[in-house]
This record gives C-alpha cells, sequence and structure tokens, in this order.
C-alpha cells in the first residue's frame, strides 16, 4: 500500500508541479502579445526555474547525507518521521495557499496543437514563406475561449512553419464555413511549435542530468 501511495503521488506531482508554479507567474495572465515578457525581473519564469531547481537539487542533497545520517545512527523511524512531517507541513501550507492560486483551465492536448501545425505546414509546403510579407492567421482571447493563454509573438526562425498559419480561401474552409484547424493554425500554436525546437537540444543534453540523479534513489540505499 505505501508503494502504490508513493506512486499514485510521484504521478500526480512530477509532470504537474513545475508548469503550476509558473503559471503563478504574470507572464501567463490575461494580455495583448505587447504585454508578454514585461514582467518584472523577481517575477519572471526563468527565476522562478532557477529557484525551483535549485531547491530540488538542495533537498535531494539534504535527503541522502542528512536524512540517511539520522536514519543508520538514530533510526530509520525517526529518519521517516522527518520526511512525513515535512511533508504534512507542505500539505497545509499548499491547501492554505490555494485561494491565492491562479488556475490556468486546461486548453486541450498539446500533441494535438502540434499534431496541427505539422499537418497544416506540409499541406501548404508549396507556399514561399520568404517572400510573403502579409499577415498571419492569429485570434482574440474571446475567440479562443481562454483569456488566459498567453499569446506568443512571430518570430522569423524555423519559417517553414509560418505556413500553417497564412490564410488561404476558401482552401481553409470547411463547408460549413468554419475554419479547419488541420490546414490553419494560429500563430501562437506554430510558435508552440517552433518553441519546442529550440529547447530540443537543451532537452535531449538533460537526459544525462536525469540519468545521474535517478542514481540518488539505489545508491544512497
Amino acid at each position: 500500500m505505501g508503494f502504490i501511495l508513493t506512486a499514485i503521488g510521484s504521478g500526480g506531482i512530477r509532470p504537474c508541479v513545475a508548469a503550476f508554479g509558473a503559471d503563478q507567474i504574470q507572464d501567463n495572465l490575461p494580455g495583448s502579445v505587447d504585454d508578454v515578457h514585461k514582467e518584472p525581473k523577481e517575477l519572471s519564469s526563468w527565476s522562478f526555474f532557477n529557484w525551483y531547481y535549485f531547491v530540488m537539487g538542495l533537498s535531494s542533497l539534504l535527503a541522502v547525507t542528512v536524512i540517511v545520517y539520522v536514519q543508520d545512527n538514530v533510526g530509520w523511524g525517526v529518519g521517516f518521521g522527518i520526511s512525513a512531517g515535512l511533508m504534512f507541513l507542505s500539505v497545509i501550507c499548499f491547501a492554505f495557499g490555494s485561494p491565492l492560486y491562479i488556475k490556468v483551465p486546461p486548453v486541450g492536448s498539446p500533441l494535438t496543437r502540434v499534431a496541427r501545425v505539422l499537418v497544416a505546414a506540409f499541406r501548404k509546403r508549396g507556399l514561399f514563406t520568404a517572400s510573403y510579407n502579409g499577415p498571419l492567421h492569429e485570434v482574440s482571447d474571446k475567440e479562443s475561449g481562454n483569456s488566459q493563454q498567453t499569446r506568443l509573438r512571430h518570430t522569423d526562425e524555423f519559417r517553414f512553419f509560418d505556413r500553417a498559419a497564412i490564410l488561404q480561401i476558401p482552401e481553409d474552409h470547411r463547408q460549413d464555413g468554419s475554419l479547419n484547424p488541420w490546414r490553419l493554425c494560429t500563430v501562437t500554436e506554430v510558435e508552440e511549435l517552433k518553441l519546442f525546437f529550440r529547447i530540443a537540444p537543451i532537452w535531449a543534453s538533460g537526459i544525462l542530468l536525469v540519468t545521474a540523479s535517478a542514481q540518488q534513489n539505489t545508491f544512497s540505499v
């Protein structure tokens, strides 16, 4: 039962805690595209992630040194008791802070958004984005149905994917007159995919760090 509860808790926390913390930063609040990246430095998402991973590393260091020392020299009950007490305190703090949190509603699967941009850009592969200076498709907060989603500015990198945001009439419309999301995407959706490709090298390099940190769970024991 202990292992089951640990698995459920880890599965609920690890994919969500970093993203939920980043949602609290002001650059993810409602606003126009021009308001993006104007948050104070001390409240930036970069600052949050720096502190987040610093605390994660520090807590891991204390867990494999201080807690292990207490378990070996004082007792396993005391060592696990300290961990349980700190966890209980964190749950209390989290519960009391709940009314203050910014809760961003879900906007669908990110994998679907990525797939739509790839499919739309491939369908319009014959367009030449280098010579295209016209407007790119974007929707307002009211049209998107989520006023808390950050609008991203257009960038000139990975211009191939910009094809997905070029409006073609009538090809991009369905028979009922609505826009086909698998042929026409917004600038924000395109820029999200570009962000993924920009961080992919860093993400791949981070595999080594995760591989090393994963040894903490077995090496200390």
